[in-house]
């Protein structure tokens, strides 16, 4: 079984994991994704983790351990979970791509202009939720399970205003958001809005003036002009670093505020900030929603010039889009694009593998020897 279901079964939450092998909350947090911490044993942290769990009468043995870089996610069992052991090659060689008339994968998600990003409904009402963000100086995060699209949709926001001189995005360059410190989001600011050559204070209270002072003349050098924080992975960051957005979000110049602050991350974000109220009594939560199945595979293939029934015969369209229901779901199956296109890839690859002759297509024998339990799931 896998780590979290061995912790499930002997009452150990992640918090309780951390006090006890001598980590901090946030490492836990990345371990149960598959970064374990650097200056730690992993072959240590193992030996403590199944010690606690004999201790409240759990599994020691057979447990699958987080791999590298590897996630494993909550257990839902209204969510279709792929098990480790059956996660395929994720790419379309040669043979793959020739046996469906494909020059190039239509699932790598590369996104070279705007033509390349499906616009459903979902997308659009959660770019107007950035932009009325920024215009009116607000405070917004953005959430969702990794491959949704919400750094996509952030990227197409970005590029509408990045010809704008009245807009000035600021964003943290430290790359492990678990070790942003307030500090860095101050220089962050002082240097997106006073110019990568400012001059940093050393002294804290001089730093401190010397953003006030930047902020405040956003408002008042005779242009209107609109700063705005945005932070990536935000479900990684510190109390500490939440309380210090709050004090950055109330700087004022008379009753009107001075920045817009946009955060993205994982559904865990949304859980933080419920715990801290300061900041969730404050803030506005966007959740990016599904797509639908087959609009979007027609859109990905579309794209690459080739139908949906190149790939699929009837009633393997039918089992793929199985896959994606909930039992007594009346709407079209949904689900995240990141899901869709490894659903999709593996199907592909299993029929080639097994040998298929040219023009035959994905049918629901193949989708039904895909990885994972047979019959109808429901989308994330």
């Amino acid at each position: 079984m896998t780590l979290r279901e061995a912790m499930q079964q002997a009452g150990v939450t992640q918090n309780k994991l951390g006090e006890n092998i001598g980590i901090s909350r946030t490492q836990a947090a990345r371990l149960m994704q598959g970064y374990w911490p650097v200056r730690k044993s992993v072959d240590e942290l193992k030996r403590r983790i199944a010690r606690l769990l004999e201790l409240r009468g759990g599994v020691t043995t057979d447990i699958t351990w987080p791999d590298e870089g590897g996630y494993q996610p909550a257990i839902d069992n209204n969510k279709w979970l792929i098990p480790q052991e059956g996660i395929e090659h994720m790419s379309l060689d040669k043979s793959v791509l020739s046996h469906f008339g494909l020059r190039s994968n239509p699932f790598q998600n590369d996104v070279n202009d705007e033509d390349d990003v499906l616009r459903y409904r979902g997308y659009e009402g959660v770019e107007m939720a950035i932009e009325e963000t920024i215009e009116e100086r607000g405070f917004l995060a953005i959430i969702s399970e990794s491959g949704s699209g919400k750094t996509t949709i952030w990227d197409g926001v970005e590029a509408k205003y990045k010809d704008r001189a009245d807009v000035m995005i600021c964003k943290p360059q430290i790359k492990s958001k678990d070790k942003m410190e307030p500090e860095h989001l101050a220089r962050c600011l002082i240097y997106g809005l006073g110019g990568e050559g400012t001059k940093i204070a050393m002294n804290s209270e001089d730093r401190g003036r010397q953003l006030s002072t930047l902020l405040k003349g956003v408002r008042t050098q005779g242009a209107d002009r609109r700063a705005v924080l945005y932070i990536d992975d935000a479900h990684f960051i510190s109390v500490s670093v939440l309380r210090q957005l709050k004090t950055f979000f109330e700087e004022k110049v008379g009753r009107f505020r001075l920045l817009a602050i946009v955060l993205v991350g994982l559904p865990m974000l949304k859980n933080k900030l419920a715990e801290f109220g300061e900041i969730g009594n404050r803030i506005r939560v966007v959740e990016v929603p599904p797509v639908n199945v087959q609009e979007y595979l027609e859109f990905k293939l579309g794209r690459a010039g080739v139908p949906l029934d190149r790939l699929f015969s009837p009633d393997g369209q039918a089992a793929f889009l199985d896959r994606f229901r909930s039992p007594g779901q009346r709407r079209p199956p949904q689900d995240r694009p990141l899901i869709i296109n490894a659903m999709c890839i593996r199907a592909m690859c299993r029929l080639v593998a097994s040998g298929a002759a040219a023009g035959e297509k994905i049918t629901r024998e193949i989708i039904d020897k895909l990885p994972g339990e047979g019959g109808v799931r429901r989308a994330a």
